[in-house]
């Protein structure tokens, strides 16, 4: 009898042992589960910060007997603008979708962008497809790049078509603070008897006009949307360079993107009150680029 009490201790000391051991796997189990949902969460949220995905179809037009600007002429074939690319390299004209009005929407048909080349080896230039008012999205507007005349105080008339943060709220510049040179790479204009120093401009939104040395890193055959009359539109015929133009002796000259004939394309200084398109460039980290 002595024995059967003994052998029920024991039955009951491992039974306290198997409790404890249940306890602990379950207080276990809560606490991975818990550290397991917390880093899928913050997986989540990371993969929506994307910003831009490399497009899967590419934006054409066909050229009609009533074609007659631009790349399209009577008679022509049809047009298609940019490539796809190649998966994990980055190369000039490629097509991306970027969701910059952060609706989680990457629209293949309004948020259409071209790389262009590196600003740094983290961070990427993409260029609009379309031109920008200041209401929006606007293919046959223009706006000269300073009603002030004078080419050394910065685009500070065509800064305000530029898409503002409240439009394109995903994306940012890289550094707000630019320094504009001029088509050589100098910091200078002059006319000839004065010398003027181009500044450091601050840019309060999210976007910046194309430079001459960023335009320079595109292949010769890349063919522009939205310019120069396609479509059947009265686009412009003219897109402003954020790059004054010094060898004329004047203060009055930006270089500018000139109206396409054929497959050629011509940067030809413009007058600073003149109008030319505005075509938006954006900066975006290529952590938050699918290439």
């Amino acid at each position: 009898m002595e024995r059967g009490i003994k052998m029920r201790k024991k039955e009951k000391h491992y039974l306290s042992i198997i409790i404890i051991l249940l306890l602990c796997i379950g207080i276990g189990y809560a606490y991975l589960s818990s550290t397991l949902n917390s880093s899928f969460s913050n997986i989540s949220v990371t993969g929506f910060d994307r910003i831009c995905q490399r497009a899967t179809t590419l934006h054409s037009e066909k050229c009609t007997s009533s074609s007659t600007s631009g790349y399209c002429k009577a008679g022509g074939s049809s047009i298609t603008y940019g490539q796809i690319g190649t998966s994990g390299t980055l190369k000039a004209g490629d097509a991306f979708d970027c969701d910059v009005n952060n609706d989680g929407v990457y629209n293949a048909s309004t948020e259409r962008f071209y790389y262009v080349t590196d600003l740094n080896t983290s961070v990427a230039i993409l260029i609009y497809y379309n031109n920008t008012y200041t209401n929006g999205t606007s293919t046959n507007t223009s706006a000269p790049y300073y009603t002030g005349g004078n080419n050394y105080s910065g685009p500070a008339t065509a800064y305000n078509y530029l898409p503002t943060s409240s439009q394109w709220p995903k994306v940012s510049l890289y550094t707000t603070s630019k320094q504009i040179y001029n088509q050589s790479g100098g910091t200078t204009v002059s006319n000839g008897s004065v010398t003027k120093t181009l500044p450091k401009y601050t840019y309060t939104r999210p976007t910046r006009l194309l430079t001459y040395q960023e335009f320079q890193k595109m292949s010769s055959d890349i063919f522009w949307e939205n310019f120069g009359g396609h479509n059947g539109t009265t686009a412009p015929s003219c897109i402003w360079l954020n790059t004054p133009y010094t060898p004329s002796g004047a203060y009055n000259l930006v270089a500018s993107i000139q109206n396409p004939i054929g497959t050629t394309i011509a940067v030809i200084p413009t007058g600073v009150i003149d109008s030319c398109a505005i075509r938006p460039v954006i900066e975006v980290l290529k952590s938050k680029m699918i290439y």
